[in-house]
């Protein structure tokens, strides 16, 4: 008798899970994000009034590039100048040393 008091609880519970997951998914409306200039979009997820864009894709329409640092995603654009500190160290480093190549 337990053990069909225990599977039926089981059952209850998984059929309760599933149901608010399906109504969670019910809620969710996607719909595209655009950017203008650019050819391509990238989907968006509105859940609870708000809006979730997938990361991928905005990195794909804006042809940037993404790292992962801990856990912090990292979205590098193009001509962000993310690289710039250290594009900086290397000219100064170019200018002091009178036998490396100059940097431009």
């Amino acid at each position: 008798m337990k053990i069909q008091s225990i599977g039926r609880g089981s059952t209850l519970a998984l059929f309760l899970t599933l149901s608010v997951l399906a109504l969670t998914v019910a809620a969710q409306q996607t719909s595209s994000l655009v950017v203008s200039g650019l050819q391509g979009q990238a989907k968006v997820i509105q859940v609870q009034g708000r809006n979730y864009v997938d990361i991928d894709g905005l990195a794909r329409l804006t042809k940037g590039s993404i790292s992962f640092d801990g856990n912090q995603i990292v979205l590098t654009l193009p001509g962000s100048g993310a690289n710039a500190p250290a594009q900086a160290a290397l000219q100064a480093e170019a200018q002091a040393s009178p036998q490396a190549p100059a940097w431009n």
